[in-house]
C-alpha cells in the first residue's frame, strides 16, 4: 500500500468496509440458521478451553485498536 499520498488509506477503508458488509451478511445467515437448527448455536465463550488466554489478548494493542474502530463505526464519529 502506498500510504505517502493517501491512496493506501483509501484502500484500507474500502477493505474494512467490505469486511464489515460480509460480516453483517454472515451474521444474518447465522441467525436464520440457528432459528431453524438450534443445535448449531455457538457455545458460550466461558466454556471454551482457551477462554483465559482470550481474556489476556483483550489488552493487546491490535485488539484495542479494533475495538475503538468498531465503536467509532457504531457511533458514526
Amino acid at each position: 500500500m502506498n500510504i505517502i499520498n493517501g491512496r493506501g488509506y483509501i484502500a484500507l477503508f474500502k477493505k474494512l468496509y467490505k469486511i464489515k458488509k460480509q460480516h453483517k451478511k454472515e451474521q444474518k445467515i447465522y441467525q436464520q440458521t440457528i432459528q431453524i437448527f438450534p443445535q448449531f448455536k455457538y457455545p458460550d465463550l466461558e466454556t471454551c478451553p482457551d477462554y483465559s488466554e482470550a481474556l489476556r489478548n483483550k489488552f493487546h494493542l491490535s485488539y484495542m485498536l479494533g475495538e475503538v474502530l468498531i465503536k467509532a463505526d457504531i457511533n458514526k464519529i
